[in-house]
């Protein structure tokens, strides 16, 4: 479930700021997102929501570890092939 848990949040995040673009990127006067004016924030409707979901998504991915072991340790479980190790440099 984190593997899919955490690709799905990226690519929803990377679409939101495609579509909203620049925007996407505002905050409300301030900083808190949670707090946010009608009149002073005119052009961060989502209160820089959208910011804070693209940015914790990349923590999120890391912080249970990374999906190439998560892969890794369910191939294993399954009886799969592992990821291939790169050969050594000389």
């Amino acid at each position: 479930m984190k593997i899919l848990g955490g690709i799905t949040t990226q690519r929803v995040a990377q679409v939101g700021m495609q579509i909203m673009g620049l925007y996407g990127q505002l905050g409300p006067v301030g900083g808190n997102w949670r707090q946010t004016d009608p009149v002073k924030d005119k052009w961060t409707r989502l209160g820089g929501r959208m910011k804070h979901l693209y940015l914790s998504t990349v923590c999120n991915t890391i912080a249970a570890g990374t999906t190439e072991v998560a892969r890794n340790a369910a191939a294993g479980a399954l009886g799969l092939p592992r990821e291939p190790k790169p050969a050594p440099k000389k």
